[in-house]
């Protein structure tokens, strides 16, 4: 199975006090012994650095094991790019869906998954996923 991770579950997975880890790491886990193969939107890989590295927590996480955790657990993953007809094809989505602000981000990780032809899009935020379109709505999975 092709599992594509949100930036929610990857930062729950990895971080042990997170309220959602133990619900979210054994996804991560299937995908790092590669039961399941792992995929991240390249986007999503800066993000995951961005909220570990930020969180105000104590001790807080160093950049460095921030890197440190996303290459461990990422290296064998499947990293996705959009080109400009990606984002070309989310603006459509978003303007067909009348979706603004945003919720562009959002739409840039859905047709990633779509490109990736991911069976599952894990994410925290279901509902931000599922007004994206039938086609993105039927792959989008809370962990649980």
């Amino acid at each position: 199975m092709k599992l594509f991770f949100d930036t929610s579950v990857l930062v729950s997975a990895l971080y042990p006090k997170h309220p959602a880890h133990s619900v979210c790491l054994p996804w991560l886990v299937r995908a790092v012994k590669g039961s399941d193969e792992g995929v991240v939107h390249l986007h999503t890989l800066a993000e995951t650095f961005s909220v570990l590295s930020g969180m105000p927590v104590n001790p807080r996480i160093s950049p460095a094991s921030a890197r440190a955790m996303l290459w461990t657990n990422l290296e064998r993953f499947e990293i996705v790019a959009l080109d400009a007809s990606g984002y070309w094809d989310t603006l459509e989505r978003m303007t067909q869906l009348h979706l603004n602000g945003g919720a562009v981000f959002d739409g840039l990780l859905a047709e990633a998954a779509l490109k990736a032809r991911a069976d599952t899009l894990l994410t925290l935020n279901a509902k931000h996923f599922v007004r994206l379109g039938e086609d993105v709505a039927k792959i989008v999975q809370v962990p649980e």
